[in-house]
């Protein structure tokens, strides 16, 4: 099967569901992936990493929805850019309602067929909430992109529910959570980790480390308070930062580091978290991290909610402040769960990507 698969974010930046769907997804079919690059940008050679997965990127110019007429004519010359690829394909693979925007030129025949493969709640993120016309121009998107999909995948139960209720009730999104790759973890947790990381760390303490974006989604609040009452809970969130934030005492805040690093960052933190603040968006999110966290086999706190109880044999769950202050003087007190290192694993290994394709596959098999 030829499947062009659109994402919205460079095939560079942080590893994720995208670029693993796409890998796996060549084992069994020719992949082009096809993503946006900005003039005026050097891209990175991509090396061949299989025969059957082609990497390119079709050129964006910034600024150009500052106008209308702009808008529609840079949208044109995208699709332009796609045709050559997108006349060719069986399956057109979507990431990002955006994308539909390039894809609306395009009279799809019966033998091309589009997946769109929602992620996320694109109308929850705060650049879109807060924006009345991006919201609305993303809903109207999404909802074209949804009618025209021969396939609707999801990352979890909660979103696919929004979506039926968003879209209609007759919509039937084939859910696929999010996973782990295996392979990466086992080969790099014996990496060093960049020194700025690395002085973080402190003796004295148990060190909390957190993995992922830094956005408002973070519950900093209950962290600082935490760090108020307990003298000994040292926290180091890792990532790259949405929101300007400056390191506090036993507080740190080191900036992103490579995916490649991160099991040897997992090894080295004495308890994992994922201290969010529950709204609509994070309520329709699962949670990658939790996989990745399981598979280090270190004690993990996670707040609670729908896409998080799935996980509660493995991870301790708090739902407000005061248990969660609670399960931090146990920690600190040295009272860490004890851990069944054969369950974790088990659990691990039946929630990997190459799992989560061969249930991608098969509906591919069926529906196209």
């Amino acid at each position: 099967m030829r499947i062009i698969y659109l994402m919205h974010v460079s095939w560079f930046w942080a590893k994720q569901r995208p670029q693993f769907i796409a890998e796996h997804l060549s084992k069994e079919n020719k992949i082009t992936v096809i993503y946006p690059q900005q003039f005026g940008k050097k891209e990175k050679c991509v090396e061949n990493l299989n025969p059957n997965l082609k990497i390119k990127y079709f050129r964006r110019i910034p600024g150009a929805y500052k106008i209308k007429f702009f808008g529609m004519l840079h949208d044109l010359i995208v699709a332009c850019q796609l045709w050559s690829d997108i006349r060719k394909t069986d399956v057109v693979w979507v990431t990002h309602p955006f994308l539909y925007r390039f894809l609306i030129f395009f009279n799809f025949s019966t033998n091309v067929k589009l997946v769109y493969d929602c992620m996320d709640d694109v109308l929850e993120f705060p650049d879109t909430v807060n924006n009345v016309s991006r919201r609305k121009s993303m809903l109207e998107l999404e909802k074209a992109l949804v009618s025209r999909s021969k396939i609707v995948f999801s990352t979890s139960h909660y979103l696919s529910e929004k979506l039926k209720k968003r879209y209609g009730s007759d919509l039937n999104p084939k859910l696929v959570n999010n996973a782990i790759n295996i392979d990466s973890f086992t080969k790099k947790s014996h990496e060093e980790l960049p020194e700025v990381i690395e002085k973080c760390f402190r003796d004295d303490c148990v060190n909390i480390v957190y993995v992922g974006t830094i956005s408002s989604w973070l519950d900093l609040d209950l962290i600082r308070k935490s760090i108020g009452i307990q003298d000994k809970l040292n926290y180091i969130f890792v990532g790259p930062s949405e929101i300007f934030l400056q390191n506090e005492e036993r507080l740190n805040f080191p900036g992103p580091i490579k995916h490649e690093l991160v099991p040897a960052l997992l090894k080295r933190a004495d308890v994992l978290t994922m201290p969010f603040i529950l709204n609509e968006l994070i309520l329709a999110v699962n949670p990658v991290k939790l996989y990745e966290y399981i598979y280090s086999n270190k004690p993990i706190v996670s707040v609670r909610y729908e896409e998080t109880e799935q996980f509660s044999p493995y991870v301790m769950l708090y739902k407000n402040e005061e248990e969660y202050l609670k399960i931090m003087q146990q920690l600190v007190l040295g009272d860490f769960p004890l851990l069944d290192v054969d369950c974790n694993q088990s659990f691990v290994k039946n929630n990997t990507w190459n799992k989560r394709v061969e249930i991608i596959q098969e509906c591919l098999i069926k529906e196209i």
